[in-house]
């Protein structure tokens, strides 16, 4: 969905510059003179309606990264390597992480960056993501977890750092390992909310950027439903108390972290004067 898409009321409440953007926020600023926000996309943490939110918020000046369309090979350019790039957005999203590519070459441009994300809690969020995949052929990791139960998917190595064990921490910091998120909280510029607050975290991200959010809080992709013809979701395996007590032990480490350091909202930047 575009930034354009949605009621007559809510096209309302887009900004101007969403509309007719000119490559300069309103107080003519160019884009490059101001942070580059990243917006670090958790699987199965609402972060596809944080996304509908930025697209709103944003318009064109959203980069919205695409693994089917924008994953590239070790000799093959990307559309960020283009002399200007970054120039023309105010935030690049999707399920990136925090040692991207396209990352390494957004510092580049010398631009403060500020990550943006929103948490979970590790165990609902594992057994949501499983039954998100079991449920969509399409998804690449549908082969893989078809005809495993939800405690047998647990022992795949290839699958634990990326989508068990402490995933969020790694996807948001680069490493689980406490003296890595310590570095990175002291070195840049996070606002980390959480799911079960989210309108707090939305509050925070557009207070922060200085973009005003719309009050209209999309719902996408939030139903997880059945696993899908012929599988049964987590919940009804004759194992899932077992997968849940590994899952939450794998998960110690996020869990704390949720816990004590994002009790609300966690922000490590100073919000921005107002661009509107």
């Amino acid at each position: 969905m575009n930034s354009r898409e949605g009621s007559d009321e809510l096209s309302q409440q887009l900004p101007e510059f969403v509309a007719n953007p000119v490559g300069t926020m309103p107080t003519g600023l160019p884009l490059r003179a101001l942070p580059l926000f990243v917006f670090l996309h958790v699987p199965k943490t609402a972060g596809t309606s944080a996304r509908q939110m930025f697209l709103w918020m944003l318009g064109d000046f959203y980069f919205a990264f695409d693994p089917a369309l924008h994953q590239v090979g070790p000799h093959d350019p990307a559309v960020w390597e283009e002399p200007g790039f970054f120039d023309r957005y105010l935030m690049v999203g999707g399920h990136i992480g925090y040692r991207f590519q396209i990352l390494s070459w957004a510092r580049r441009t010398g631009r403060r960056l500020i990550f943006v994300t929103c948490l979970r809690e590790p165990v609902s969020r594992v057994v949501s993501f499983y039954d998100f995949v079991r449920k969509r052929p399409s998804h690449p990791l549908h082969q893989q977890l078809r005809h495993r139960t939800l405690f047998e998917a647990l022992d795949l190595p290839e699958l634990r750092e990326q989508h068990w064990a402490n995933a969020q921490l790694t996807q948001i910091f680069g490493s689980p390992t406490p003296q890595a998120v310590e570095k990175a909280l002291a070195s840049e510029n996070y606002v980390i909310g959480r799911q079960d607050r989210f309108e707090a975290f939305l509050d925070a991200v557009a207070a922060v950027m200085g973009v005003p959010r719309m009050r209209t809080i999309p719902r996408e992709n939030t139903a997880d439903g059945s696993a899908g013809v012929g599988a049964e979701p987590a919940a009804a395996q004759p194992d899932f108390a077992k997968a849940i007590e590994r899952i939450a032990e794998m998960n110690r480490a996020e869990s704390a972290f949720i816990t004590e350091r994002v009790p609300d909202v966690l922000i490590t930047t100073a919000p921005r004067l107002r661009f509107i």
